[in-house]
């Protein structure tokens, strides 16, 4: 089935909701300087696309940036430099605390915070930085990296080996034996246990009983390490110098060298969600959607020093002479892994299922079954409206609904589904597709080119002329006036007038369509037979065969977010999580009429035999 386009806005921000971290980026989800710590990550990613601004906010050179909320955040640099903004970053005020670097933060809590740099410095406050003050440090280094994987036991790095612990929220630090003297420059704790410390000449330290002892763990390289961050407790990344990427998937134990594309000297690695992270260094931005097995260069101007992601929408990054930079999302989508489970719910064949709530929903098929859910498909109550055949659903209210099919079948309800009283139709059609632009103004599509059209929410219908004898399978409007209407042989029709007239678009293939839906008012895909799969990036001007990757009878195309897309047919289940370009088969033993989502992480498919799927998250 399909969701309305005007739903998109609601979606997005779902997508938005379900991948940003708590509000409070402290010790149990935030890293220091780098992004939200991921122990214990959903299978959700979001793939994010954005825009980086810049802006100078210093004279000094910027070594790293933490934000503790959405608006509250710091950024810390050389000659004691520290600025703070309440704007999410519009605005910094500046102040200077002492004459040493600083090159790390971390809060554990709203208020109490640690912040670290040369000269052995350790200052702390405990007012959310209102005031910072200096705190003992039993070693001498310049120090580079906080990690707290609790919220009292916390780690530093930095030169000559330096690692000093604190279990009273970084009130007192005590010297740890790395059995290093190499420079470390990042720290990393996947428990309360096991951490990570990396640094210089290929430096790999291990720990797990928290820091009391570390052991070296070989890496195939000796570039000089910057970062170390991981996704989860098994899967984790180093970067530094010479674009070096390792990767773990057995935590830590051994790394495998990635190919990042570039060359520059990494300096920060954040890691944003299940799948995202994000590498700053040298003249370069990089990025990976696949847990850091591949990389995309998103900047080459900006020597960057390291980076902060609040959530997978907005991120920064800073560095010499006051440049700071800000990620900012333009569109987000979340790739939800899951699973499929199967049902009977009834003895006849099954055309389609639509969802008023998560709980509250309906599905039928041939002899005039109709089934309702009032506990989000767990079990059904079934009952049968005369002897036609139902094919599509859609509610424009919690109440107002209209169910078609077979026999020139119009029905509508008024209080939710109880009852669905009989509507005369115009002409006469097996009815095959129902879209409502507006809660008054709704099409229904059918055999022999069959169009009608409703303006008081389907009591009422009219015949229009679509210029085609064709079967029409599928009818779906971008916005008020402009629509397509896909079917038998190729046939696509476009309306810009309401539907008053239809004009023939040029397609490359002459499948049998069965459904047509938009992304967005440019962005929509038509699915057929064979297999095919249309594009369009022009608002339906041109039409671009898409490879699928299947051969299947393709029956119904849902599209979930920004992004996300599923085609259901004959034995086939297909995904694509970039607006239709390129596909996966999820299932191929399950012959399938129609599906219908309710959002990104819940939906239905249906097909012969009463066959019910469910696509639930996990």
């Amino acid at each position: 089935m399909k969701q309305r386009l005007i739903l998109f806005s609601i979606l997005l921000v779902i997508a938005l909701i379900a991948c940003k971290k708590e509000e409070f980026m402290g010790s149990f989800v935030g890293h220091a300087s780098s992004s939200a710590r991921v122990i214990s990550p959903t299978s959700t990613c979001c793939l994010t696309n954005g825009t980086w601004s810049t802006q100078t906010i210093s004279t000094q050179n910027l070594r790293g940036s933490y934000f503790v909320s959405a608006s509250k955040g710091f950024a810390f640099g050389t000659s004691g430099t520290l600025l703070s903004t309440t704007n999410g970053g519009s605005t910094w005020n500046s102040s200077i605390l002492g004459s040493q670097s600083f090159y790390n933060m971390q809060f554990v809590d709203a208020n109490t915070g640690i912040l670290i740099g040369a000269g052995s410095t350790i200052r702390k406050t405990t007012d959310g930085g209102t005031t910072w003050n200096l705190v003992t440090s039993p070693v001498s280094s310049d120090f580079r990296w906080i990690d707290f994987p609790t919220s009292t036991v916390g780690y530093v790095v930095g030169t000559g080996g330096a690692i000093i612990k604190t279990t009273d929220a970084g009130s007192n630090w005590t010297a740890l034996s790395s059995g290093t003297s190499n420079y470390l420059a990042s720290v990393y704790f996947i428990d309360a246990n096991t951490g990570f410390a990396v640094g210089d000449a290929g430096t790999v330290r291990k720990t797990t009983n928290g820091g009391s002892t570390w052991s070296t763990v070989s890496v195939p390289v000796s570039s000089d390490f910057r970062s170390v961050m991981f996704f989860d407790a098994t899967t984790g990344l180093i970067i530094g110098s010479g674009g070096t990427v390792l990767k773990t998937t057995d935590g830590g134990s051994t790394w495998i060298s990635q190919t990042s594309g570039s060359s520059a000297f990494l300096n920060s690695v954040s890691i944003v969600d299940a799948c995202n992270a994000y590498a700053v260094g040298l003249n370069t931005i990089l990025k990976s959607t696949d847990k850091g097995a591949s990389w995309q260069v998103m900047d080459s101007t900006h020597a960057l020093y390291s980076s902060f992601f609040l959530n997978s929408t907005t991120g920064f990054a800073v560095g010499n002479s006051g440049l700071l930079m800000k990620f900012t999302a333009t569109s987000n989508c979340c790739i939800y892994n899951g699973t499929w489970s199967t049902q009977m719910i009834s003895t006849q064949n099954l055309r389609g299922s639509y969802f008023v709530s998560a709980s509250k929903g309906f599905a039928f098929g041939t002899s005039g079954t109709l089934l309702s859910t009032t506990n989000g498909g767990s079990t059904w109550n079934s009952s049968i409206l005369g002897s036609q055949s139902f094919y599509n659903m859609q509610f424009v209210d919690a109440n107002t609904g209209i169910l078609i099919g077979a026999g020139s079948t119009i029905r509508k309800t008024t209080d939710g589904g109880t009852t669905w009283n009989l509507v005369t139709s115009p002409v006469s059609s097996d009815f095959r597709w129902i879209d409502f632009p507006t809660s008054t103004v709704g099409y229904v599509v059918g055999t022999g080119g069959a169009i009608i059209k409703t303006t008081d929410a389907g009591s009422n219908w009219t015949a229009l002329s679509s210029g085609t004898s064709n079967y029409l399978a599928s009818v779906y409007f971008i916005d008020a006036n402009t629509g397509f209407a896909v079917g038998d042989a190729g046939t696509v029709r476009k309306t810009t007038n309401g539907g008053s007239t239809w004009s023939t678009v040029s397609v490359p293939v002459s499948s049998d369509f069965r459904s047509v839906m938009f992304f967005d008012a440019t962005t929509g895909l038509i699915i057929g037979s064979g297999g095919t799969v249309l594009k369009t990036t022009d608002g339906g001007s041109t039409w671009i065969s898409q490879t699928s990757g299947s051969s299947a009878f393709l029956n119904s195309v849902s599209i979930v977010d920004a992004c996300n897309a599923y085609a259901v047919g004959l034995n086939t289940i297909l995904k694509s999580t970039d607006k239709g370009a390129s596909w996966q088969v999820m299932d191929s033993t399950h012959a399938l009429y129609s599906s219908f989502f309710l959002n990104s992480t819940t939906g239905f498919a249906v097909g012969n035999s009463g066959l019910l799927m469910k696509f639930t998250a996990n």
